[in-house]
């Protein structure tokens, strides 16, 4: 592996994982792949392209005990650890890293499509927005800098669901704007209703989420009751708003009112036809790695 690649995926894989749909065996990628397997069967994943590694449990968990018994992970720049039930493909999750590295973020998400199952409504995708930095993201798909997620490793097991970490995790970098965000450029699609198998096993084990998620944000200082924020965005036309200015935070809310009226005006057709299946080609890249380059510079990131 590597290679010269600085990008890695470690899926956290089950026996249905969605991740051979996310390579194009044809084309130059810039990333390598690495299934971290949660299931039973020793032979699933095996002699496939991509190296396999069997970590039972709940995902922090099995990744927590992978990423601390093996250091290929220490020769990349960049670490994203989705779920296996994103749709998705090689275009976005190269895109995906591109973003990030141009904009020297520690911490990213691709955004939610809206053919997606959801639970928080900051995370699907914003149409008017290239990238949200935010003070949350989700433990469904959150992309680290290496040297961050060597900060974060610790946290992995802070309880049984990871319920909270999408809270913990940007407050470790500190007050005000962080290098922490939503990448509306980059799309998945959630592709199960939240919950499921997962959900159940935590059940059996006698623990509930919510009350997991509250218990580790107050071990961090953190209000459970807060919502997550935007703090601020790059418009798709390349403007920067910092969201601490009233000017900027009214033209942010403006702009994402024309998202949720698009949103509630497309969503009931979807979810009559295509709810949790892959949606239309994303929309054009409104930016190019350069341009946002440029941006970075002037951010003024805590």
């Amino acid at each position: 592996m590597n290679g010269g690649k600085r990008c890695l995926v470690i899926v956290r894989a089950g026996d249905a994982s969605r991740h051979p749909g996310w390579i194009d065996p044809s084309r130059p990628r810039t990333f390598d792949l690495v299934v971290s397997y949660y299931g039973r069967d020793p032979d699933r994943w095996r002699g496939g392209p991509f190296r396999c590694l069997d970590d039972v449990g709940q995902k922090y968990h099995g990744l927590q005990a992978m990423l601390r018994r093996e250091s290929f992970w220490r020769d990349y720049d960049w670490i994203w650890l989705p779920d296996d039930d994103l749709a998705t493909e090689q275009d976005e999750i190269d895109h995906l890293f591109a973003i990030a590295g141009a904009l020297r973020l520690d911490l990213v998400q691709p955004a939610l499509d809206w053919h997606s199952h959801y639970g928080l409504a900051i995370v699907l995708q914003s149409r008017t927005m290239s990238v949200r930095f935010t003070d949350m993201v989700e433990i469904m798909a959150p992309c680290f800098s290496r040297a961050f997620l060597e900060r974060c490793l610790s946290t992995f097991d802070a309880n049984l669901s990871g319920w909270g970490l999408s809270y913990v995790w940007p407050h470790l970098l500190g007050a005000g704007l962080r290098r922490c965000g939503i990448l509306d450029e980059v799309t998945v699609t959630h592709t199960r209703p939240m919950g499921g198998p997962s959900y159940d096993r935590l059940r059996a084990q006698g623990s509930d989420p919510r009350v997991e998620r509250i218990s580790v944000m107050r071990r961090y200082g953190l209000d459970s009751r807060a919502p997550p924020r935007s703090l601020g965005a790059i418009e798709r036309t390349g403007r920067f708003l910092d969201l601490s200015r009233e000017g900027d935070a009214a033209r942010f809310a403006e702009q994402l009112q024309h998202d949720v009226d698009a949103f509630r005006a497309e969503r009931p057709g979807i979810e009559a036809t295509s709810l949790g299946r892959r949606g239309p080609v994303p929309l054009p890249r409104s930016l190019g790695i350069d341009r946002l380059r440029e941006i970075a510079r002037a951010i003024p990131f805590a």
